[in-house]
């Protein structure tokens, strides 16, 4: 076999390989890409159902007593405030889930946040109890 012979038989190995290399890289690395966007847009769709039940308590404190009464149909010696909802619904066992699953769901920033809020919310002592739905 002569060198020009060698030569073209590594060329015909080498195009035959990049044949077939090529497409298939293509198309692992396009598999990748578009699992990883049905992942991202699960957990975006589960982020957005932990932000919800999240916020809810503390969206419960600007709720007025007119709309509770009406949504609740409680009677008038049972009435409650926003921010006894709000504290009722924080102690329960299904949003300390729901936090739990925000720390490991959630962005830094908002994990960061929601601590922050949390500890305002929490370290209040004495009569700062009484303000402590007007931090928020």
């Amino acid at each position: 076999m002569s060198f020009e012979q060698k030569i073209q038989l590594i060329q015909l190995i080498i195009l035959l390989i990049s044949s077939v290399a090529i497409p298939l890289t293509i198309f692992l690395v396009g598999n990748k890409i578009v699992n990883t966007r049905q992942i991202e847009e699960k957990l975006r769709n589960d982020r957005i159902e932990i932000y919800n039940k999240v916020l809810e308590p503390f969206l419960l404190l600007f709720t007025t007593e007119a709309i509770i009464k009406a949504s609740l149909k409680l009677k008038p010696d049972q009435v409650k405030t926003g921010a006894d909802l709000a504290t009722e619904k924080i102690l329960t066992l299904s949003y300390q889930e729901y936090s739990f699953k925000l720390n490991l769901l959630g962005s830094d920033k908002v994990v960061r946040a929601y601590n922050n809020l949390m500890q305002a919310f929490f370290n209040l002592k004495g009569k700062d109890q009484e303000k402590r739905f007007e931090l928020i």
